[in-house]
């Protein structure tokens, strides 16, 4: 099984709902990365979780250099989700070799840590 046969389509986006034993790993509402092993959710990294700097531009710069790092050391299957009541909506499969995705991880992320 992989996490592209979990997806299902809602009324409004795609979804992964999480598995009972998955909700521990569950880190509240937001952007975040979503790393799976045999379909199965076993880490979220959240950029929300980075301290506060002060400076907007080091915050979003921090978030991604974690992300990536994060990134380059996960095993499975990565997604970029946004997580809500127990689902990851709209999973998009994110990789380092890949620059649209991480285009757009740096454009969802950053907007995680944004105060606005």
């Amino acid at each position: 099984m992989d996490v592209l046969s979990r997806i299902e389509l809602s009324a409004t986006c795609a979804v992964i709902n999480l598995w009972e034993s998955e909700r521990a790993i569950f880190s509240g509402a937001g952007w975040k990365l979503a790393r799976f092993e045999d379909a199965r959710l076993v880490e979220i990294y959240d950029p929300s979780g980075l301290p506060y700097l002060g400076d907007m531009q080091a915050m979003a710069d921090n978030a991604l250099a974690a992300a990536s790092a994060w990134l380059a050391t996960a095993e499975g299957e990565t997604f970029l989700v946004l997580c809500c009541a127990h689902q990851l909506l709209m999973p998009r499969p994110i990789a380092l070799g890949d620059p649209a995705s991480l285009a757009n991880m740096s454009r969802l992320l950053a907007g995680e840590i944004s105060p606005f």
